[in-house]
């Protein structure tokens, strides 16, 4: 019997962060609802008036602030999170595009051996130039080598020898 892997469907991040945000509100409200069923500030508040040497209410005070603090941290986090999110969706867009645009020669080219011209998909026999240029991003600019400038010219290129 062949097992069958369970695979579960890929959650972006921004719906990640949006499901954590969802926790955190109910997680909130759910705090709310209780601590003032059993007035648990009250109870604070009178634990630490009764052990005043704790310091207790500065504690208190200072947890809030930390709240807030690691609050406004998680939400700086978040909106940088979506930032690189977008920076890397336009760099992603902008290879797509670059990669639509290259034009790449690939594959067996059937080419004359005596003249040289290709055979291109329709049948059609094109100069190897004409063809290259076609087919990729590549220009040509024509010049002659020393060999075949001797053969072509020999009465210029004889004392060279």
């Amino acid at each position: 019997m062949s097992e069958k892997k369970i695979r579960f469907p890929e959650i972006s991040l921004q719906t990640r962060l949006m499901w954590d945000l969802f926790f955190l509100l109910v997680l909130a409200v759910i705090v709310y609802l209780v601590a003032g069923q059993f007035d648990i500030l009250e109870r604070i508040v009178a634990f630490a008036h009764q052990y005043e040497e704790w310091e207790l209410d500065e504690l208190l005070i200072v947890s809030f602030v930390m709240s807030g603090v690691l609050a406004v941290y998680f939400l700086r986090q978040w909106f940088a999170i979506f930032k690189s999110q977008r920076e890397v969706a336009a760099k992603n867009s902008d290879l797509q595009k670059a990669l639509a645009e290259i034009k790449r020669l690939k594959g067996i080219l059937p080419i004359c051996t005596q003249c040289k011209k290709i055979k291109d998909e329709k049948g059609h026999w094109n100069h190897l130039e004409a063809y290259i240029e076609k087919h990729s991003e590549a220009d040509f600019s024509h010049s002659i080598c020393p060999e075949c400038a001797r053969e072509l010219y020999p009465d210029i290129f004889e004392d060279d020898e």
